[in-house]
């Protein structure tokens, strides 16, 4: 059954009216869904409901209510993903994979060597929302503004995993306890021995994903999906 998320949609009623111009463009145009069939709308925040088509036009969708439940595909901890502001499809490709993975929020990082620094909230936030419908994920993920590394620092509040090349790797089981983890993740020229020695001082677990280098992005998402689901 095909899953749409309409952030905020309000699902207490038994009549759902939907007047956002993708949605209809999919239920019109791709999906070509006739009166009577069945799709599930989420509100963004766990709140699901399995909906019954009853009128289409090309400004409008109703619905009625046929069941409501609260999504259960959540990971196993919170995860926020700390992230290098990275070139636009490979930033774009983590805001997905990561949707998908689990991850709770992104926190875009400007660094040393960011080289990327343009950044379209409004676009990704489209692309987390496309992922978590394409995934049935019920929770949207958060996307932050982004900030200096030092700045991300300081907000961290728990455990926090710096992700660079050294020779103690990460294992799930650091995470397994946690309810919470951080993960801080390089741009494509890898950290600075400057932002290295501050992540040991400010109390980071600096580890490894393993002997074989790792793209930016494949890092983000093999780290994620470790720390979020085993």
């Amino acid at each position: 059954m095909h899953h749409f998320i309409i952030p905020h949609l309000a699902l207490a009623e038994e009549s759902v009216s939907v007047s956002e111009r993708g949605l209809i463009h999919q239920l019109r145009d791709v999906l070509k869904l006739e009166l009577g069939e069945e799709i599930v709308l989420g509100d963004g925040d766990g709140n699901e409901a399995t909906v019954k088509l009853v009128d289409l036009s090309p400004k409008e969708a109703v619905f009625q209510v046929r069941s409501r439940a609260e999504n259960r595909a959540v990971a196993k901890r919170r995860v926020i993903l700390y992230c290098a502001v990275l070139k636009r499809d490979s930033f774009e490709w983590v805001v997905a994979k990561a949707t998908e993975a689990g991850v709770t929020e992104i926190v875009p990082l400007i660094t040393e060597r960011t080289v990327k620094l343009g950044f379209n909230r409004e676009r990704l936030e489209k692309i987390a929302c496309e992922a978590a419908e394409q995934s049935h994920r019920g929770i949207l993920l958060k996307i932050h503004e982004p900030m200096s590394l030092e700045k991300a620092f300081e907000a961290v509040s728990g455990q926090a995993f710096f992700f660079d090349f050294t020779t103690k790797q990460f294992a799930p089981a650091e995470a397994r306890s946690l309810k919470e983890a951080a993960i801080f993740i390089g741009p494509e020229g890898g950290w600075s021995g400057r932002e290295h020695e501050l992540a040991e001082k400010k109390g980071l677990l600096v580890r490894s994903l393993g002997p074989t280098v790792l793209r930016a992005e494949t890092a983000a998402i093999v780290a994620a999906y470790m720390a979020a689901q085993l």
